[in-house]
């Protein structure tokens, strides 16, 4: 076991990243009555470390050690930089499902995870890499380009997007779309 006991070590095999630095791992943290999965950017990454390695280390985070959560909680997806398609997302609830986890949330700086998971009934914040926080919004320009979804926003979804949002398809009462860019 390393140092967070709630987390077990991975198998060398399974894992190409040293042990010793979790943010090159994929990690599972309680917070608040939920439980965040938190996946490893893909900048800090050997690039040899593809979905199959996540999604072993995921699968080995899963199995393995003592289940701290408790059955029918929610489940926050850290996705950060990674690159997911709806495929991987929707694999990703199912594994979750076998554990009576269900995935209600995707965080990531990448458009198109954010249309992936919008897509697939997710509900998702999209945020901006860290090198555009640092920059001013200067002459009205938005600090993320817009993000454009074809779907239809179900009751119960959130869509979240640091710049302007534009929907082609239908947002139904209950649910949410915040978009925080300028006119």
């Amino acid at each position: 076991m390393n140092s967070d006991s709630s987390v077990p070590t991975p198998i060398s095999a399974i894992s190409p990243t040293p042990e010793g630095n979790p943010n090159l791992q994929i990690r599972l943290k309680s917070e608040g009555g939920r439980l965040l999965l938190m996946l490893p950017a893909e900048t800090e990454v050997s690039s040899s470390m593809g979905w199959s390695d996540l999604w072993m280390q995921f699968r080995q985070r899963l199995s393995g050690g003592d289940r701290f959560w408790q059955p029918n909680t929610a489940v926050h997806l850290i996705a950060r930089d990674r690159l997911l398609d709806g495929r991987q997302l929707q694999a990703i609830a199912d594994a979750l499902s076998e554990y009576q986890l269900l995935l209600k949330r995707i965080y990531t700086s990448r458009r198109q995870t954010a249309v992936a998971a919008a897509t697939g009934g997710f509900s998702v914040e999209q945020h901006s890499p860290l090198a555009h926080l640092n920059q001013p919004a200067e002459s009205g320009q938005a600090l993320a380009e817009p993000l454009y979804i074809q779907t239809t926003v179900r009751s119960g979804m959130e869509v979240k997007h640091p710049g302007t949002v534009v929907i082609l398809g239908d947002v139904n009462p209950g649910s949410a779309v915040i978009a925080m860019g300028m006119c």
